[in-house]
């Protein structure tokens, strides 16, 4: 019987539970707190009125806004986050099996992994390069009168910080096959481009730097945007599994198979099998 594992203890159970259970607070709280700051930040910018700007350079933006790639994906973490929350209600009130839950949890999952942390990355990273560069890449500065350097943060940085936490803060199961996870990757992104496309061919910059692009150049611009993002959207997995590949997710699987191998004992026991006996249920021999 030495060869048998070693059963988990109802103290080391309640220890994990407790333990997920703090995790699971922690990230309701910064849902709600990301919630809050989104829908703040969606009514002060919606309520900015470009048309009546001093300067004549800020009128298109009025139009512009919705074409930003940072909208386009702040509107989907609008709806990403009553998801979470809900979610993880549910779990922290130990009713994550039910079905619903668990369609949305691999909805929400898909959400982030492949279109929302590769995306913000991305744009938010990229952002601040070109800021720091020349900020006239990307906005004149005409519009810090209306859109502050404050706020700039609030859009651009705020959203990288909660991205990085969520991927921290949630055991995500690495997909068998990466392949699949960036097919709405580069749904996501070719839609965008696509619109951008548009703008550029009816001379609407929505981001200055497309103005001096060259065709060729426009085209290296669009392979780079893609394999940026491929790149985010791989090195996630990376940081998942050193946070809780060999750990939480591990002990789960442990815990599952023992409870299992626990099972199959009892009847063992009390026949009082031989060595040899027991032996052929675990080994086969």
């Amino acid at each position: 019987m030495s060869r048998i594992p070693r059963l988990f203890n109802s103290n080391e159970v309640s220890k994990k539970c407790i333990r997920n259970n703090k995790v699971i607070i922690l990230r309701l709280w910064i849902y709600s707190l990301a919630l809050i700051h989104l829908v703040v930040m969606t009514f002060k910018l919606l309520n900015i009125n470009f048309s009546e700007a001093a300067d004549p350079t800020l009128w298109p933006y009025q139009q512009y806004r919705w074409k930003f790639i940072t909208s386009w994906f702040n509107f989907l973490t609008m709806g990403y986050l009553p998801a979470c929350i809900y979610c993880d209600w549910r779990a922290l009130n130990g009713e994550a099996d039910q079905r619903h839950v668990k369609v949305l949890n691999q909805v929400r999952f898909i959400c982030f992994t492949s279109i929302l942390l590769p995306t913000t990355a991305f744009a938010d990273i990229l952002f601040w390069r070109l800021w720091n560069k020349n900020r006239e890449l990307v906005a004149p500065t005409a519009v810090d009168i209306l859109v502050p350097v404050w706020t700039q943060h609030c859009m651009h940085t705020v959203s990288l910080i909660f991205v990085v936490l969520d991927l921290i803060l949630v055991p995500r199961k690495r997909p068998d096959n990466l392949l699949h996870g960036l097919i709405p990757l580069f749904i996501f992104l070719g839609a965008y481009l696509i619109t951008c496309l548009n703008c550029v061919f009816n001379e609407e910059y929505v981001y200055p730097v497309l103005k001096v692009l060259s065709p060729f150049k426009l085209l290296l611009l669009m392979f780079f945007v893609f394999l940026e993002n491929s790149f985010y959207y791989t090195c996630q997995w990376f940081i998942n599994d050193m946070i809780w590949g060999k750990t939480d997710l591990a002990r789960s699987t442990k815990l599952h198979t023992t409870s299992r191998l626990s099972e199959s004992i009892r009847p063992v026991t009390k026949k009082h099998h031989t060595r040899r006996h027991i032996s052929r249920l675990f080994y086969g021999a």
